[in-house]
């Protein structure tokens, strides 16, 4: 019988009974596959901690999960996979396993998976002129171990085939389809596009897909993008909204190779923002979880000690501070003017609206001091003060030629207290924790700037 897309959307989540309920955009996190691999060898997760990020997951409402390459019998790795498999194999989740195009691979991916309920292999292989050449593959070498590896997948019983055509962006297109098609004949259900180097825009990843799309209609297209030009996101979301790609696989934190792989929590909030019009093709479990996604990224944080860049788009710490005074003013009134608000729906309150800076306007600092901000009788002199505090050339003498209503040793107080913040904001790491520090010594800083400013500026 021939299996529609629709069939096979539906094998990949067996759990959810109703087709209006089932997912259109299918997840896959890879992140205990191959965010593992970005991770030094002292700062390795244990089978203890991937199985707690696991479970995580899948209480946010993950579809998939490739949970390790367990090609090695008793192997720490393979060791890992099954642990992980039997405490969470009977989760509402689909369990994929990696293997080469390899008999003895596909042969221990088989038993390590022995506990999931839903379950599938993802082989793959080399097919660009620079794989085949470094592993002196011939063309009809790799076709070979194509048809053998994806037959002996289906062969294994219950259990789902992903095929993967290595560096398929860089792969001549009539033999990646070729390859594709051998993939697809002995029964492969979802053929994974990787751009493994990066190496493509959107418009040549897009037209990729297109063509893949367009030769399999009955098949599931799934996106599998690095980030080495900083293009993942976009290729893989723009292949999922031109309607060629119906799966995607990411990481927490787009962590993996080099510079890394699709950043998962971006595609989910993309998908689900406003501006997205795709919210529901996730299926109703991820959309009613989405107010815990940045929770679950403070947790991934907390347990792995891998935290997102202050500027991380979506859900960094500094995603919604404003620095400039235009902006801040602007943001004190109406905070979608300079703010992304759909990510207040992901549950990134509490990251600060906006900072003190040498750009603040008289706006921002009202808005910053609130209701303090009636002991001031003149907010643009006060700001004015303000800006030349944090000045990054203040020094004693600035000051006190700027201001010479006020006493040295108030001066010679502020300037040193400024110097030591500032060469522990420059000496510290970015975590979450020491930017909450700076902000609030920023905020003592004002406090002593405001007293200053009362006792011996505004009654000068």
């Amino acid at each position: 019988m021939t299996r529609t897309l629709e069939d096979r959307m539906a094998d990949m989540t067996p759990w959810i009974d109703q087709p209006e309920n089932r997912p259109q955009v299918i997840l896959n996190d890879v992140t205990l596959r191959d965010g593992k691999q970005a991770l030094p060898w002292w700062n390795l997760w244990t089978k203890e901690q991937s199985e707690k990020l696991l479970s995580m997951m899948i209480d946010m409402g993950i579809h998939q999960a490739e949970v390790g390459f367990p090609a090695v019998p008793n192997d720490p790795e393979s060791e890992s996979v099954e642990y992980v498999i039997q405490a969470l194999g009977e989760r509402d989740l689909f369990f994929w396993t990696l293997a080469r195009a390899v008999k003895s691979d596909i042969k221990n991916a088989k038993k390590s998976m022995r506990g999931a309920s839903h379950k599938g292999i993802h082989t793959f292989l080399g097919t660009s002129p620079q794989h085949r050449e470094s592993r002196r593959f011939s063309t009809d070498r790799i076709k070979s171990m194509v048809r053998d590896r994806v037959r002996q997948v289906k062969d294994c019983g219950d259990f789902l085939c992903e095929f993967s055509a290595e560096d398929a962006t860089r792969t001549e297109i009539d033999f990646l389809l070729e390859i594709y098609g051998i993939a697809s004949e002995e029964g492969a259900d979802v053929l994974n596009i990787p751009d493994t180097v990066g190496h493509s825009t959107v418009l040549q990843y897009v037209e990729l897909c297109r063509k893949i799309r367009e030769a399999f209609p009955d098949f599931v297209i799934s996106t599998h993008a690095h980030n080495d030009m900083g293009l993942a996101e976009a290729n893989a979301l723009s292949a999922v909204e031109a309607g060629f790609a119906q799966r995607i696989e990411g990481t927490l934190y787009g962590i993996g190779e080099r510079a890394g792989n699709t950043d998962i929590m971006n595609i989910i909030m993309a998908l689900m923002s406003e501006g997205g019009h795709f919210a529901q093709t996730l299926g109703k479990n991820l959309v009613n979880k989405k107010g815990d996604l940045c929770r679950l990224l403070d947790e991934f944080s907390d347990m792995t000690g891998i935290i997102a860049r202050p500027v991380s788009p979506l859900y960094g710490y500094g995603c919604t501070t404003n620095r400039s005074g235009i902006h801040q003013a602007e943001v004190a009134k109406l905070k979608g003017t300079y703010v992304w608000e759909d990510g207040y729906d992901f549950g990134i309150a509490g990251r600060p609206l906006f900072d003190i800076s040498p750009l603040s306007g008289k706006g921002g600092v009202t808005a910053l001091l609130g209701e303090q901000a009636s002991e001031i009788n003149d907010m643009t002199l006060f700001t004015h003060f303000l800006r030349c505090v944090f000045s990054p050339d203040v020094n004693e003498h600035s000051l006190k030629s700027q201001f010479p209503s006020v006493k040295h040793e108030s001066i010679h107080a502020l300037a040193n207290t400024i110097y030591r913040v500032r060469m522990k904001g420059q000496n510290e790491k970015e975590t979450i924790e020491c930017l909450e520090e700076m902000r609030s010594l920023t905020h003592d800083i004002i406090r002593d700037a405001m007293r200053i400013y009362v006792r011996e500026i505004q009654t000068s």
